[in-house]
């Protein structure tokens, strides 16, 4: 029994310590690696809840007003859109606020065709930890 005890009080203490290292270190990340995160937890995601924790509050509260129909249907366009290679080219930090310029590698189904994929976004700090807030792609098509 009092062996069963401290077991018990080894995991609790354990899964603190542990949750602590993971808040320490989300609030030490710098925008960049918040965003990369971000990517790679949505390139996976099966549903918008998987991401909501590293969205800002605005973003969330745009989610929750979404219609309860449409949340899937838009979640699923938003990760078929999302470029699969991403580099972060510039990170300016102002204070709380922080933007992204990114590029995006793609690769046209037509070999006479270049496109130019640029992306900014946007992050807040909010409980000590940057947040997405706005991601914004845009794509330039030229045919040779």
């Amino acid at each position: 029994m009092a062996f069963e005890k401290t077991c018990k009080r080894i995991i609790v203490v354990s899964a603190a310590l542990f949750t602590s290292v993971c808040v320490a270190q989300a609030e030490d990340n710098t925008p960049k690696e918040t965003y990369l995160h971000y990517r790679t937890a949505l390139l996976s995601a099966k549903s918008i809840d998987d991401v909501r924790s590293m969205l800002s509050k605005r973003t969330n509260d745009e989610i929750e007003s979404t219609p309860k129909e449409m949340k899937s249907m838009m979640f699923d366009v938003i990760k078929a859109m999302a470029p699969k290679t991403v580099q972060v080219l510039a990170e300016e930090v102002n204070a709380d606020n922080a933007t992204l310029t990114l590029t995006a590698k793609t690769e046209p189904d037509n070999a006479k065709v270049t496109e130019k994929t640029t992306g900014t976004v946007t992050l807040v700090k909010e409980g000590g930890s940057w947040k997405i807030d706005r991601e914004k792609w845009n794509t330039k098509i030229e045919a040779r």
